[in-house]
């Protein structure tokens, strides 16, 4: 932001032009996350690199037979699993949701 834009910062312009800071700053901040992410799975050896090709079910059940899980009283996983925005969809489609007990 320049000096220049903050005499006229208030209002409508100010609430877009924070806005914007703020999504830049969130954007920035996912893109350190995975980028730590990746250098932690890759150090824990951990790490699955599928090469560029389509995330499959067998990729994501070798992510899983990596980890540790633990389970509540119920038997129900504790853990959760983080996947790329970019692979949501795709990973999303491959999973059976138990619609069982809530």
């Amino acid at each position: 932001m320049s000096d220049d834009e903050v005499p006229d910062l208030f209002g409508e312009k100010l609430a877009q032009k924070l806005a914007g800071i703020a999504a830049e700053l969130g954007k920035q901040q996912m893109q350190m996350f995975f980028q730590r992410l990746d250098e932690a799975t890759e150090k824990a050896g951990t790490r699955v690199d599928n090469r560029g090709m389509p995330i499959t079910a067998d990729k994501i059940l070798q992510m899983i037979e990596m980890t540790e899980v633990d389970f509540d009283q119920r038997g129900k996983p504790k853990s959760s699993f983080m996947v790329h925005p970019d692979l949501l969809e795709t990973a999303s489609s491959l999973l059976v949701v138990d619609q069982g007990e809530k």
